[in-house]
């Protein structure tokens, strides 16, 4: 992963509930129109941070949120969600079971396609987001910080090059995921898998 050694307060960043109780709104009083418009909405911005906007150029990690897109525009997930609100499903239990499928489609191909699995979690969350009026944006510290995090998806780790980040350790993951690569082309260096790393407190030094 991403090579050197860093130094700097801590910034704990637990994965948050995907339970929507204190959402603006409820994704299932919304419709199919609403759902694919939240889905291009996404695809879109991963394609946007996927390029330098000062040079039209692929920033590292690019390929990786192209990818990414492009997954959401499958016709077969936009089918998949089709079905399940037509058999009466709300517009969240829709999504989640639409990518919940394609998930286990990979699961059960193992490795490399195993691990995109948690991709596919990673957007249906940011999918349902969009349909309950939530915002994705974090917080980050105006200081040099390591990010200690659950999880980091894909989209969070394209976000890092945008802050003061230093170094990135996480509970789960792994040196082939998605989130890897995007911190190894950021010279970000990165440990995943760290068991009880989330347990450390913010602002404690980190090294």
């Amino acid at each position: 992963m991403g090579s050197g050694i860093a130094q700097a307060p801590a910034y704990v960043m637990r994965t948050a509930d995907s339970h929507l109780e204190n959402s603006a709104s409820h994704p299932d009083t919304l419709g199919l129109d609403s759902v694919e418009a939240a889905i291009e909405s996404l695809a879109a911005q991963l394609e946007g941070k996927a390029r330098d906007p000062q040079t039209g150029s692929q920033n590292n990690g690019g390929d990786v949120l192209l990818a990414l897109a492009a997954m959401l525009r499958d016709p077969a997930l936009h089918d998949s969600i089709r079905d399940f609100m037509v058999s009466g499903s709300g517009a969240e239990r829709a999504v989640r079971g639409a990518f919940n499928g394609f998930a286990r489609k990979l699961e059960k191909l193992g490795g490399y396609f195993a691990e995109r699995s948690a991709d596919l979690q990673d957007l249906a969350n940011k999918v349902v987001e969009r349909l309950s009026g939530r915002t994705d944006d974090e917080g980050f510290p105006d200081e040099p910080f390591v990010l200690i995090t659950t999880e980091l998806s894909p989209i969070l780790a394209a976000e890092l090059r945008k802050t003061k980040a230093v170094a990135v350790i996480t509970e789960k993951g792994s040196a082939t995921s998605h989130s890897a690569i995007i911190t190894r082309g950021a010279n970000l260096p990165t440990v995943m898998g760290v068991v009880g790393s989330c347990e450390i407190e913010s602002g404690s030094p980190s090294w």
